[in-house]
């Protein structure tokens, strides 16, 4: 995020990210056209990713969470299209915010979408974060869970792996 804000006559906070990547040109931007590059938008052009590209993601994502965790916010809408691209980096977008750690936790986002949470972490930030790993990797919908695509195959290294 490069600014929080709160505009007190209208009753909201607002927030302003970074433009992300074009779909089709990356960095190169064309506003008639443009389509932001998210994880969701991948998916449709290409069904699943490699694998190589889903442990990048995945390990981009998680440090993602740690460092809003630390700070002590939950990112409470982890799905392909909150994950957009920024210079090739994919970077977590939402308007779901709260605080887990607090007696009453503040939203910052749509009226009557934050729930009260224990201490910590809720696990369901870490669940969506498998269910879109799931997603990108075998190129199956998360309700699909746990189903592996059908065809098998070894990989050089002797690993089973999907084609």
């Amino acid at each position: 995020m490069l600014h929080v804000g709160r505009n007190d006559a209208a009753g909201f906070f607002y927030y302003v990210m970074e433009l992300a990547d074009d779909a089709q040109t990356g960095e190169e931007i064309v506003p008639d056209q443009y389509v932001p590059k998210t994880l969701k938008e991948m998916r449709t052009r290409r069904s699943r990713l490699p694998a190589a590209e889903c442990l990048s993601i995945g390990l981009a994502l998680t440090r993602a969470l740690a460092h809003l965790h630390r700070q002590g916010l939950v990112h409470r809408d982890i799905k392909p299209s909150n994950v957009i691209f920024v210079h090739g980096v994919p970077k977590l977008r939402t308007s779901d915010w709260s605080r887990p750690s607090t007696p009453r936790p503040r939203s910052w986002a749509r009226k009557g979408s934050c729930r009260r949470k224990g201490r910590g972490v809720s696990r369901r930030t870490y669940n969506s974060l498998g269910k879109v790993l799931y997603e990108i990797s075998t190129g199956r919908d998360r309700k699909e869970f746990p189903k592996f695509p059908k065809i098998w195959r070894t990989s050089r290294t002797g690993a089973p792996c999907w084609s």
